[in-house]
């Protein structure tokens, strides 16, 4: 996965992420699952190698939660999702590099 985000914590909603990951790169701890579902009767990884994530709109609800809101591409299909985001926790990485933590739920 690579990605980039522009974030400032002082004006949040003029933020911006854009995230792809290699489709071949799932993972299961079931035997031949992850192959299966990389595969051409699901995610079809050869044809289409990475899924992607652009987001149009971050709009916070209080201080550690909020949404983001983007273009997702997987298959080569576009469609609108929206992201419920809940900040973990925020501060200097390794090699004094800015980290910022969240886990962020999506159905699609």
């Amino acid at each position: 996965a690579k990605g980039m985000l522009v974030w400032d914590p002082a004006a949040v909603e003029k933020s911006k992420l854009e995230v792809s990951v290699e489709a071949a790169s799932i993972t299961s701890n079931v035997k031949g699952f992850a192959e299966e579902l990389a595969g051409d009767a699901f995610l079809k990884s050869k044809e289409f190698p990475q899924a992607i994530f652009v987001s149009t709109a971050f709009k916070p609800v209080d201080k550690t939660r909020g949404t983001v809101e983007g273009q997702f591409t997987l298959m080569g299909k576009t469609r609108p999702i929206t992201f419920d985001v809940t900040l973990i926790g925020a501060g200097k990485g390794f090699g004094g590099k800015p980290r910022l933590g969240v886990t962020a739920v999506a159905s699609i």
